[in-house]
């Protein structure tokens, strides 16, 4: 049980050494901050620019260790069932999930759901897929509907999608395997397929009902608990949660 965010912070900073000294002490006054790594919680000790200051790191002998590997192949190529590489790569307008610039209608204008699919007209051509077409993505791992983004920019045999959306959720395409050596996930390169959809007004009705589906579920989930399911509604116009 926690009663307030400064005891919760106080248990994250307890287990970790480099963000001990970064206290609400120092952050709370206006202008207070600190920047890791601050190990002391001493009030004057604001941290450090440096994650290892003067040039000592925390090996035995105080020096970095550095090694080179060989490359190694992808563990998923592209083959004749799933013949693009898909990267994922971040979204300009939207931070992380979209659990708060999603709220802003301004940025909504720059993009909004299903996300957007880029890929070379070439790619797109070959499957009958015109610019702005709600499209159909799929891997071995899943499947989600995206916009076709064409744009000459995108290297032909490789579609890159940002992991902002809920529909256009790319996560649910990328592989789930990580380097042996540095631990890295392989999520850059999946091996993937685009199809494209005949009836594109279904296929905008169904982005906009999974959406709605979505959002209501959160807002069920974050009702209350003496309030019926289904009681709390997604003003999408004004995009508040109300309560009614």
């Amino acid at each position: 049980h926690y009663d307030n965010t400064e005891q919760i912070w106080n248990e994250c900073i307890s287990l970790c050494p480099n963000f001990v000294g970064a206290t609400y002490e120092k952050m709370a006054p206006e202008g207070g901050y600190a920047q890791w790594p601050v190990k002391s919680t001493d009030v004057n000790d604001h941290g450090t620019p440096d994650m290892f200051a003067g040039g000592k790191f925390t090996t035995k002998d105080g020096r970095a260790n550095l090694m080179a590997h060989d490359w190694e192949a992808p563990s998923e190529l592209p083959d004749d069932e799933y013949p693009l590489i898909l990267c994922t790569v971040r979204e300009v307008g939207h931070y992380s999930c979209r659990s708060m610039t999603g709220n802003c209608k301004t940025l909504a204008l720059l993009a909004d759901e299903p996300g957007f699919v880029r890929m070379n007209p070439a790619d797109a051509d070959a499957r009958g897929i015109k610019n702005g077409d709600i499209v159909s993505i799929h891997s071995r791992r899943g499947q989600v509907y995206s916009r076709a983004d064409v744009s000459d920019r995108i290297n032909k045999g490789t579609v890159y999608m940002t992991y902002q959306w809920w529909i256009g959720k790319c996560n649910e395409l990328t592989i789930h395997k990580v380097d042996p050596v540095s631990h890295t996930p392989e999520d850059k390169f999946s091996a993937c397929q685009v199809d494209a959809i005949a009836d594109q007004v279904w296929a905008e009705g169904e982005v906009e009902r999974q959406y709605t589906e979505l959002k209501q579920a959160l807002v069920d989930a974050a009702a209350p608990q003496d309030v019926e399911p289904g009681a709390a509604k997604f003003d999408d116009e004004t995009h508040v949660n109300q309560i009614v």
